[in-house]
């Protein structure tokens, strides 16, 4: 019979108190040859284990490697995977978030790292021993996660590809204990006192996002079509608009419109009285006021730029009232604090949020339309109650 090419013969030997198995396989050279290698693979030690036991050790072995050497694939690299498969076959289909991390994290991290390694040869200790060094190198727990999870991804299409096989090498990977950074959340005096520090039009942008639990993603994508400003049922194509509602749909992420993170961030959230006499006025005296038009535009019409409202709007504010940390996504923090301390269900509040998971929701704590608007009426009443001076100083 003929052998094929890639399967292997070998046999066991014993070495001093050591059972080795020899063999040849496939390798490629430095120009890309297929050429043929002499390996001696470390089985057991022959003081514990006697010579039938290694002659097992061996086979599986050997079933182990075959495995790989048929598939051409196994003699890439990890780089080469990553560009030729990984990428073509898996990033190009993910979210515009997807693709900026994975881009990110491998190329910053992976590819320097293992990328001239062979498929083959990356195992758990490599893995392991790569996120240890990140973290030595001052990255936060954080990032080494998502480097193993990004190996891991790559691996798993290697395993579906059958250019791998065996498990995982991210499988099991060790990570110390993560710290989070401390969350915030505005109490109603400090909502108050922000929102008269603000300019009109992000005034309303904040209180939209405290009432609302929307992101800045999702505000700057916002369209005047997903509104419904008035008491009367609207159709907008196939969906319906409840009275004084929006509807989410897209977000606007570095400089891409996309669809919202994830299926259940695909929501209705009802609108207070006062937040709709604010987008209403907001559209009387913007000149993009059509219904494809953003609620939340440049002066050219194009989506505003997060991280400049970041820098010259709210940082500002933030440190004149003592809250340097004051972001954006505080107020959504902000959001199901308020609402928990007004007594909100939790269900609403994770029906407001978009939480798939209502465990998220409680993280963020730090269904029915009419009974959310109720609890959504409540929450606005107070932050845009007149702050009372004495209870609002030194926060």
């Amino acid at each position: 019979m003929v052998r094929r090419r890639g399967q292997h013969k070998g046999y066991l030997h014993r070495q001093g108190d050591v059972w080795y198995l020899a063999y040849r396989e496939d390798a490629l050279d430095a120009n890309g040859k297929l050429v043929r290698i002499r390996r001696n693979m470390r089985i057991a030690d022959a003081k514990e284990v006697r010579k039938r036991e290694a002659q097992r050790l061996a086979r599986e072995e050997f079933f182990r490697v075959d495995e790989q050497a048929v598939h051409p694939l196994s003699l890439i690299t990890v780089g080469e995977f990553i560009q030729t498969r990984f990428k073509p076959d898996v990033v190009w289909a993910m979210k515009h978030a997807g693709q900026k991390h994975y881009n990110y994290i491998l190329l910053k991290h992976v590819i320097p790292a293992m990328g001239d390694m062979r498929l083959r040869v990356v195992d758990n200790d490599k893995v392991q021993t790569l996120v240890k060094m990140k973290i030595e190198e001052g990255y936060s727990v954080q990032t080494a996660i998502h480097i193993r999870n990004a190996i891991s991804a790559v691996f798993r299409h290697a395993k579906l590809r059958r250019a791998y096989s065996g498990d995982n090498p991210a499988r099991g990977v060790r990570m110390p204990e993560m710290s989070r950074k401390e969350a915030h959340a505005l109490s109603f005096e400090m909502g108050k006192q922000l929102l008269l520090l603000l300019p009109p039009t992000k005034r309303t942008a904040a209180l939209l996002s405290m009432t609302t639990s929307l992101n800045v993603a999702e505000m700057l994508a916002l369209r005047w079509k997903r509104l419904n400003l008035t008491d009367k049922i609207v159709t907008v194509g196939a969906e319906v608009l409840n009275p004084g509602t929006l509807t989410v749909r897209e977000n606007y992420y570095r400089g891409e419109f996309g669809s919202v993170k994830a299926k259940s961030r695909r929501r209705d959230v009802p609108l207070s009285r006062s937040v709709v006499k604010a987008l209403l006025e907001l559209r009387a005296r913007s000149k993009y006021s059509g219904q494809a038009d953003l609620v939340f535009p440049s002066r050219n019409g194009t989506p505003l730029n997060e991280r400049n409202l970041l820098r010259r709007v709210l940082k500002p504010v933030g440190h004149q009232l003592g809250i340097p940390w004051l972001s954006w996504h505080v107020f959504r923090h902000t959001h199901a604090t308020l609402g928990e301390e007004i007594g909100m269900a939790l269900s609403d509040r994770q029906a407001q949020m978009g939480h798939g998971d209502v465990r998220m929701t409680l993280h963020y704590t730090h269904a029915d339309l009419d009974r959310r608007q109720q609890s959504i009426e409540a929450m606005a009443e107070r932050l845009l109650e007149k702050p009372v001076k004495s209870e609002v100083e030194g926060f």
